[in-house]
């Protein structure tokens, strides 16, 4: 009775994730049906629906497109800016923003950011923060066992040199810290999407002077906040006030 219990248990582990991907690639084939026969609105409300479960910079890209096709730039951008949170280096998701950028009324022109930035967060999002820790604990476990065996600890016979005991341990190290870093970017809400026309304001004040107007679409870097009102900078690095009503903070599902 026990072992056909477990052996249920084992059956059911590995029959439902194959379920809920089959579920979810029927319904990515379907929404991918609907898109392509211009039927945007229902193929945006599947995408949105499993963008609530999962966080994927594919499905947030498609998203991007569906917004776009509806003449929604500001949410395309914010879309395609999930996206770009987590594969940064993407080219395809960069030159959607672009495209969709040259659809707003005045927009700043963004400065480029620094090469060491780029390729920073392009490691940190090679792999989720999951996979990263994953890969730290097993290279740390290898590197305990390993000395554990030189002390005869262990049995086996193989003696390893110290040095490599540093080396190892020095590289699980880093895919921690990595994976550390991994979460904090995802999981950053220091970055917004501006919704609709808004002030930029050189005080946090209603009656402050205007410094420009923002158009939506445009992206601003939260730097501080006092009550309703955020103090951001813009892709050129202006800085200004915003009311908290102007814009919709970037996150990707599960940070929130």
């Amino acid at each position: 009775m026990k072992s056909n219990f477990l052996s249920l248990i084992v059956i059911s582990l590995i029959a439902i994730p194959g379920v809920l991907c089959a579920g979810n690639a029927h319904d990515e084939r379907a929404a991918a049906n609907l898109f392509h026969s211009q039927h945007y609105e229902e193929a945006l409300a599947i995408w949105k629906q499993m963008a609530n479960a999962n966080s994927n910079a594919g499905l947030y890209f498609n998203i991007g497109l569906a917004e776009s096709n509806l003449h929604h730039p500001e949410e395309a951008i914010y879309a395609y800016e999930q996206a770009l949170r987590l594969r940064p280096l993407n080219a395809t998701y960069s030159k959607a923003i672009e495209e969709e950028r040259k659809k707003m009324d005045n927009p700043v022109i963004p400065l480029n950011s620094f090469f060491l930035e780029r390729w920073y967060l392009g490691w940190i999002t090679w792999l989720r923060p999951g996979l990263w820790a994953m890969l730290g604990l097993l290279t740390l476990l290898i590197a305990l066992i390993a000395y554990l065996m030189s002390i005869h600890a262990l049995p086996g016979r193989r003696r390893f040199p110290p040095v490599a005991f540093r080396w190892v341990s020095l590289v699980g190290m880093i895919f921690l810290c990595t994976a550390f870093l991994s979460i904090q970017h995802l999981c950053r809400h220091d970055e917004g999407i501006i919704l609709h026309t808004c002030e930029l304001k050189q005080a946090s004040s209603g009656d402050s002077p205007i410094l420009r107007m923002l158009s939506p679409g445009e992206k601003v870097r939260i730097k501080d906040r006092i009550g309703e009102w955020y103090y951001v900078a813009l892709l050129n690095l202006d800085y200004g006030w915003v009311k908290n009503d102007c814009f919709k903070i970037i996150s990707v599902s599960g940070s929130r």
